[in-house]
């Protein structure tokens, strides 16, 4: 039932609110759905299972036999009640909109009596924020604007006769307008950078007016979020040579300050940089030791967690940092700490292959496998990535004949899969090829297998691990005694 799925996503304090809602005679939720939320609560207490005839039974008794299309209207008129409770929690839980709210409705009552109190309110409350947010920009200029409309021209008139230097709000009601233009554009801009990346075709670009703009604007230093939009901006989306210096430190530690109180933006803001940094690894920057500060510190402040779930992405990510950066402790305590944050879909194989990651880059090859071996991964980049490292494990274990085995195997697996497509196909089947030669160019000492390996190697720059595969010819090829290197 999707209400039972709507109420257990509430917490406890939400919860308890929420009994106290439907019990009110001010909002006068009707007692079917007072019953069927109350009760769906129980059960969840309980950790029983909803069912639906017996909660029917409970609320009309034994007597009135059980209609599944009315209990299907009364779920969803409890759902309605919930939203306007969530709206009603939002509404008490904002001042910045029940300020709002308060002036729109003054206004459209007419209560303009209402309006000297609510503009002290306005200037009160912006005098003790100094924290902007978009959302606190947006509020100040909707609000303001809506009160210099209030103003009549004769008002308007007095004022100015009486301080001269009055200005009805309009220069604040400028500068507001500017910072919301710019917080905007520059969200607009780190979003659009996401999906050009993913979409390399992608025709959009951002105005490189922007650039200059926020180059020339004076921001005042106490908007903390606009000057770190701007700030990302400079890092993410401005071309290289309007690129600034970036802190990350100081950006950590700007986010760390407000995460708590501006989940939204801080994670907009994390998201932004963290992505930015996963780019450059991508293109072949090393920038591992930044990454694995920023992984670090978005796990501590739970910023990479979306409604308490781990991308198995960025689950796999945190691995492979923190292994090229030495952290292996580290390492195996996220995969056991974290592994409860992935969806249960996906829980068992992110974990075990990457922690037999782990395993691999601490030489520990035989915990690897042990971790590899028995497991069938549904997901085909899982499934090909643990051949891929169970060859490598076997080979360091000097394990050939299981090795040649498993290369057979994988060329099988390959030719029968039809959602691989022919060029990966190829690139995979080359690292088996220059596998197996290295394999016999160790067992044979035999330098003419190794030549082929490295042709191979060097023909195809899209095979797998081709780092790995080198280092390993370049090993036997000293063992060999060939000095003058392979190169082909």
């Amino acid at each position: 039932m999707k209400l039972s799925k709507v109420i257990a996503s509430l917490d406890e304090k939400a919860i308890q609110k929420l009994k106290e809602y439907v019990i009110s005679p001010f909002f006068r939720v009707d007692d079917s759905s007072r019953l069927l939320i109350e009760k769906i609560i129980q059960k969840l207490d309980q950790d029983k299972i909803i069912d639906k005839e017996e909660i029917w039974k409970q609320i009309f008794g034994k007597e009135i036999p059980y209609d599944d299309a009315k209990i299907r209207i009364i779920a969803t008129r409890s759902i309605d009640h919930i939203e306007t409770f969530l709206a009603v929690q939002k509404l008490q839980g904002s001042a910045s909109g029940r300020l709002k709210f308060c002036v729109d409705m003054s206004s459209d009552q007419g209560l303009n009596s209402l309006e000297t109190r609510h503009k002290k309110s306005i200037e009160a409350w912006m005098d003790e924020k100094h924290i902007r947010t978009p959302e606190d920009i947006y509020f100040n200029y909707s609000t303001m604007k809506r009160i210099v409309e209030l103003t009549s021209s004769f008002e308007r008139k007095k004022s100015l006769k009486r301080n001269p230097s009055s200005e009805f709000n309009i220069r604040q009601l400028n500068k507001n307008l500017n910072s919301l233009y710019l917080c905007e554009k520059i969200r607009i801009a780190l979003l659009a950078k996401i999906y050009k990346e993913v979409n390399t075709n992608m025709s959009f670009n951002v105005d490189i007016d922007i650039q200059n703009y926020l180059n020339e604007l004076e921001i005042d230093e106490s908007n903390v979020f606009l000057q770190l939009y701007r700030k990302v901006f400079f890092l993410v989306v401005a071309t290289d040579h309007q690129k600034k210096k970036f802190d990350l430190g100081e950006f950590i530690k700007n986010l760390s300050e407000i995460y708590k109180n501006y989940p939204f933006e801080s994670t907009e803001l994390y998201d932004s940089v963290y992505n930015y940094y996963v780019w450059e690894l991508n293109k072949g920057n090393d920038v591992y030791g930044e990454l694995f500060e920023l992984i670090d510190f978005g796990m501590t402040s739970k910023l990479l967690l979306k409604q308490d779930l781990l991308d198995p992405t960025d689950y796999r990510n945190a691995v492979i940092v923190a292994c090229r950066c030495n952290e292996y402790d580290w390492a195996l305590n996220f995969v056991e700490e974290y592994k409860s944050h992935l969806a249960p879909e996906y829980r068992r194989s992110a974990y075990s292959f990457n922690k037999a990651r782990i395993h691999m880059n601490m030489h520990n090859y035989e915990e690897a496998v042990d971790m590899l071996r028995d497991v069938e991964y549904e997901d085909v980049t899982y499934n090909i990535n643990s051949k891929l490292m169970l060859m490598h494990a076997f080979y360091e274990l000097d394990e050939y004949d299981v090795l040649e085995s498993t290369i057979k195997a994988f060329k099988v697996f390959l030719r029968r899969r039809r959602n691989i497509s022919k060029s990966r196909k190829a690139n995979f089947t080359d690292h088996c090829d220059v596998l197996y030669h290295i394999i016999k160019a160790s067992e044979r000492r035999d330098p003419k297998r190794l030549f082929q390996a490295s042709k191979i190697l060097d023909n195809n720059p899209a095979i797998p691990n081709k780092f790995w595969l080198r280092e390993r010819i370049d090993e036997i090829g000293k063992n060999l005694g060939i000095k003058e290197g392979l190169e082909v």
